[in-house]
């Protein structure tokens, strides 16, 4: 949220209030929701990054999973072995990412 904060110019609180009109939750609930979406696509294509993100977002592996599972509706492992829409498009969108990573203040994300 920083990040965002810094980029518009807006106080936290305009960023919160504009996240929540635009896509629903809160930004919170928001960044859950990817940081487990994204847990599941690295689980699911055995992303060697997957042990740095895991540490960065989440405090054990049950945790990941329980939180998979409340934004899929689906097991990691289920997750991985009947890929859906959405996987393939995360997953689409995280190679993008990482073909073509974006500078912002100098480092890049």
């Amino acid at each position: 949220m920083n990040d965002l904060v810094a980029l518009t110019g807006l106080s936290l609180r305009q960023v919160q209030r504009g996240c929540k009109r635009y896509f629903g939750p809160p930004s919170k609930v928001l960044a859950r929701k990817y940081r487990a979406l994204r847990g599941a696509v690295a689980m699911m294509h055995r992303d060697p990054e997957l042990n740095e993100m895991l540490e960065e977002g989440f405090y054990s592996q049950s945790r990941v999973t329980r939180e998979i599972k409340h934004f899929t509706g689906m097991t990691p492992r289920a997750f991985a072995e009947h890929p859906t829409g959405l996987n393939r498009e995360i997953a689409k969108r995280i190679a993008l990412e990482r073909e073509n990573p974006i500078r912002r203040n100098g480092a890049i994300t």
